[in-house]
């Protein structure tokens, strides 16, 4: 079914591209040989000591969205989803068949999949600062539109758990204007029904939309380079001509982001370093042999083709040290 769903869409446009970022799916090796001759493929890699602190340093509870779904409005206590956006913080542990099947598969691709091109992007090549530069690169090397707007190149997959948190719909309605909520009146009686009248704001990544995008009418930090906040254009004229109802919106929505952006911030200074997650591996031989045993068979690829990209990973040269001293 995969294959057949993935097969029309490629039939259908002139170009698409396919991500392939899980194996271990039924018939996945025939998926693979089946996807012809001609592809070219762009293969992203990341240092693998940040790609095991990403895995073992993150909340994934976060995914399952486990938060009142009630309605969110002028009257609603936001704290509820600062507390989600809090993550847990969990001991270091490996689930090594869930990275065997999403983490380490350059190897198993690789060897299987056949194609006319290959492009290697490292990690440090798609961080914020470089990712336009290199998709107008790139754009260019495979005959591709070139991007222009560099904007939506600014956003990162992972901070904090934004991503996890919307979209979240923001229901405005004068009829809670009387209630609304603010850290100095905490204890207001609040409204879980959306009101007939409501104008709808929606939180969301920043992505391509006949929205408008809004969120640096509230606030100019740099949160703006990965959450967005839409509406319909005919609703933001509504609201600008009702001044007063859209100022107490835009500080009760400003509160709340900057609510977001302390969390998120906190959240990643304080999250699994490399550092941490190397003196991990040198006090628990076991985990660390068995680590390098998987990436021995996942980088031979890479370590082949490009090797100018793995020696320029210092934490995991660091990495193999620790391991030629056990």
């Amino acid at each position: 079914m995969r294959y057949i769903t993935q097969y029309n869409l490629l039939s259908k446009y002139d170009c698409l591209g396919l991500n392939i970022a899980e194996i271990g799916f039924p018939k996945c090796e025939k998926y693979i040989s089946l996807l012809g001759v001609d592809n070219i493929v762009i293969y992203s890699v990341r240092e693998p000591i940040s790609f095991l602190k990403h895995a073992a340093g993150r909340d994934w509870s976060k995914s399952s969205k486990n938060f009142d779904k009630s309605p969110f409005n002028l009257t609603t206590d936001w704290r509820k989803y600062i507390q989600f956006l809090t993550p847990t913080k969990t001991d270091i542990k490996f689930d090594f068949s869930h990275l065997q099947n999403y983490g380490f598969l350059s190897n198993y691709v690789l060897s299987r999949l056949k194609y006319k091109k290959i492009i290697y992007i490292d990690m440090s090549e798609i961080m914020p600062d470089r990712a336009f530069s290199t998709m107008q690169k790139i754009a260019k090397e495979i005959n591709l539109k070139t991007p222009k707007n560099s904007d939506i190149f600014k956003m990162k997959e992972f901070r904090g758990y934004i991503r996890y948190l919307v979209p979240l719909r923001f229901y405005a309605s004068k009829s809670d204007l009387k209630n609304k909520f603010s850290l100095k009146n905490p204890h207001n009686k609040k409204n879980k029904k959306i009101a007939k009248d409501s104008i709808i704001l929606t939180f969301d990544r920043i992505i391509k939309s006949e929205k408008i995008n809004i969120v640096t009418e509230i606030t100019s930090s740099d949160i703006c380079n990965d959450l967005g906040l839409y509406i319909n254009k005919n609703d933001l004229e509504s609201l600008r001509k009702d001044k007063d109802f859209f100022n107490t919106i835009k500080d009760f929505l400003g509160e709340f982001i900057e609510s977001i952006k302390e969390t998120i911030d906190k959240t990643e200074k304080e999250m699994l370093s490399e550092k941490e997650l190397l003196n991990f591996f040198a006090n628990n031989k076991e985990i660390a042999l068995k680590i390098k045993s998987y990436l021995d068979i996942d980088l031979a690829h890479i370590k082949t083709h490009r090797l100018d990209i793995v020696e320029s990973w210092e934490y995991y040269k660091e990495f193999e040290k620790i391991c030629e001293r056990f």
